[in-house]
């Protein structure tokens, strides 16, 4: 491609793509959430790696049995912006106190948080060893996401980060912070590297007459190809869609669809519903404490709902483990006993 181009050598469409040859450039209008620049993607690959390396010093070969190199090039990672927060928080007591009932585990260490949110970096890395990352991001990339077209610009960051980060080879367990952990996902995590055909692996919906099959969070992407191919199909076919034809269910239909088709050769595999399930539909939350069978309890909430609502959900789940600090009103201290309700 030349480096040189001008309006004859382009049409355009009416979705805002430009196509020159082959090559599609595709221009989302009024996005707010920051581009992924050579920067950023330098930082990303730096921080990416050495949690790696730092992983991998961790280790103990002999102990954990560790058989497939993959199971060494496993990150997680989530995201956090002022609007979300308190689920960063949340998600944080409660490894807080995982980590503290359970013995050689480092949830923590494995974890890189991307933030937009210029103070929450500072904030959570003095209470965590957490990696936190920093990106530079203006008002509207830090409010409550609340329509379809905000989401769809939010799930084209997310896949454009989670795409930077698989290019380094590494392997990648995204999910959101509104997830909670009954488990240390390590083991879990280590079964799914036997399923040796597996591109991605999601949750299973199973769910009657639901009309996706996959959720889309929490989700493990191993970095091969195909895998690449697929998010790099999502992030097209979301810039592609016309603000008319979007739906808050898009970016779940998209991965449903690709996945269906096994694109670009894409296998995509399931978690067992009985370690990672929707809240509505864990069989444990039949009784009023959460019993330990599952690792992994993730909310799937609407953009109906606004975060006030979502707490309260969540604290009716006893999924909540912050209580308010009355001095200054702040909901951030960590409850203990909230967390023991939940692991005791």
């Amino acid at each position: 491609m030349n480096d040189k181009y001008d309006n004859k050598n382009c049409k355009q469409n009416n979705h805002d793509k430009m196509v020159f040859n082959k090559n599609n450039i595709i221009k989302i209008q009024n996005n707010i959430y920051p581009t992924i620049n050579t920067k950023i993607q330098f930082l990303l690959q730096s921080v990416s790696n050495e949690l790696i390396n730092i992983d991998n010093d961790l280790i103990d070969t002999s102990s954990t049995n560790l058989d497939n190199e993959d199971d060494r090039k496993i990150i997680y990672v989530t995201f956090a912006t002022t609007s979300t927060k308190m689920f960063l928080k949340n998600w944080l007591c409660n490894i807080y106190g995982l980590e503290n009932k359970l013995k050689n585990t480092s949830i923590l260490k494995k974890t890189l948080l991307i933030s937009l949110d210029s103070d929450l970096c500072q904030e959570v890395i003095k209470k965590y060893k957490i990696f936190c990352l920093y990106i530079p991001a203006g008002k509207e990339s830090n409010k409550e996401i609340k329509t379809s077209d905000m989401l769809r610009k939010w799930n084209i960051f997310i896949v454009d980060i989670l795409k930077t980060i698989l290019d380094q080879d590494i392997n990648i367990f995204y999910f959101d912070t509104k997830t909670i952990w009954l488990k240390d996902p390590k083991m879990l995590l280590k079964n799914a590297t036997l399923i040796d055909d597996a591109d991605i692996i999601l949750p299973n919906r199973d769910v009657i007459d639901h009309p996706y099959y996959f959720s889309s969070n929490p989700i493990l992407i191993y970095s091969t190809e195909a895998s690449k191919n697929f998010l790099t199909k999502i992030n097209f076919n979301l810039k592609m869609l016309k603000e008319e034809d979007l739906t808050p269910n898009i970016f779940i239909e998209i991965i449903n669809e690709l996945c269906q088709i096994m694109y670009y050769g894409t296998v995509c595999r399931e978690f067992d519903r009985n370690d990672i399930c929707e809240a509505n539909y864990c069989n444990s939350l039949k009784s009023h404490y959460i019993k330990k069978n599952q690792t992994i309890v993730f909310n799937d909430f609407t953009i109906s709902l606004n975060n006030s609502q979502k707490y309260i959900i969540m604290k009716k789940r006893n999924l909540w483990f912050l209580k308010p600090v009355y001095v200054n009103n702040d909901m951030t201290q960590c409850s203990i006993s909230k967390i023991k309700e939940v692991f005791d």
